[in-house]
């Protein structure tokens, strides 16, 4: 409860509420500020702009669609309305290729706990 769990992404018609002032935000906060994570705050608040920085980052994201498929991979680029996921399984081997229509997007996730497992098991295979 309240442990930092990456950042999303979420494309606003998606949003259907918003909370402030409570506990579990709060505990966010502290846990953020105390932790050592990537400050996205300087980053605008648009949805493009954080799967660009997702791209140069080459972090593993969590992809959610609008048809409620998720791909796990690490995203390498936007072509022409597409989007270019290297999949990645579980234990951190590579899954092919997956092209997503980028209007099919509706949630982005970085440094969550199932990316953080999927990167640990890369490095024990290294």
């Amino acid at each position: 409860y309240g442990k930092f769990d990456g950042y999303m992404a979420l494309r606003l018609e998606y949003v259907y509420k918003i909370s402030y002032d409570t506990q579990y935000l709060e505990t966010l906060e502290i846990d953020y500020i105390d932790g050592d994570n990537t400050d996205y705050s300087g980053i605008a608040a648009v949805f493009e702009d954080f799967i660009n920085n997702v791209i140069v980052s080459g972090m593993i994201s969590s992809i959610s669609t609008i048809n409620g498929d998720t791909v796990i991979g690490i995203i390498k680029e936007i072509v022409d309305g597409y989007t270019v996921v290297n999949e990645i399984t579980n234990n951190g081997k590579n899954d092919g290729t997956t092209i997503i229509a980028f209007e099919d997007i509706t949630a982005i996730q970085v440094g969550n706990s199932e990316s953080r497992i999927i990167e640990s098991n890369i490095k024990k295979r290294c």
